[in-house]
């Protein structure tokens, strides 16, 4: 028996935190090709994330094309993918390599 379509998020995706800080979670894709990615199932991914409770962080994630891209939330839902200048970008990176 198959399992039941989801209508509220059809794009799911297999993904881990791979940093995380006191201000922000950073995600890494898995890479499984059967799943779709972050970028197209970031409502999921926020649905998931607030699963262990409101959301007090900024949530980053890699993508190839982007570039390091925030998933903007209001706690519990996903809102809007902000794309990161350069600068924020270096510094991020720099952040995760402490982690």
């Amino acid at each position: 028996m198959s399992e039941p379509y989801d209508f509220k998020f059809p794009h799911k995706t297999s993904f881990h935190i791979c940093g995380e800080t006191d201000t922000f979670i950073a995600l890494c894709d898995n890479g499984e090709c059967e799943s779709a990615s972050i970028f197209s199932s970031a409502d999921w991914v926020i649905a998931q994330l607030a699963n262990r409770g409101p959301i007090r962080k900024r949530v980053y994630f890699y993508d190839v094309e982007e570039g390091i891209v925030e998933l903007v939330h209001d706690g519990q839902e996903f809102v809007r993918f902000v794309r990161l200048s350069s600068e924020q970008e270096q510094f991020l990176r720099k952040q995760l390599e402490v982690i």
